[in-house]
């Protein structure tokens, strides 16, 4: 079975909707730093994409695509040591009301 982030369809074989949506802030800022991070060359399209592969099954089935690439990015700048848990934590935090 394909991964979820390859597939055209959903678990239960539903095409998936497809029509244009507005897309929200900290979906926005999500792409913007994933180009970021490639652009410098911190991470590469490849490792976010295995990252994805790695989230647990019910994960990669539940998650949005912009969710699926944050917990991509947050795995590579953890394993990277580029930032600490406890840092990313903070900043999630401080960041976590101006999207509620």
């Amino acid at each position: 079975m394909p991964e979820a982030e390859d597939r055209g369809t959903s678990p239960e074989n539903e095409l998936i909707d497809e029509t244009e949506h507005v897309f929200e802030d900290w979906e926005n800022s999500t792409h913007a730093l994933v180009e970021a991070l490639r652009e410098e060359g911190i991470i590469y399209t490849e490792e976010l994409r295995a990252g994805i592969d790695t989230l647990p099954s019910d994960q990669q089935e539940s998650l949005s695509h912009y969710e699926m690439w944050s917990a991509s990015v947050e795995k590579l700048l953890l394993e990277k040591n580029i930032l600490s848990k406890e840092e990313i934590d903070a900043k999630a935090s401080e960041m976590d009301g101006r999207w509620r």
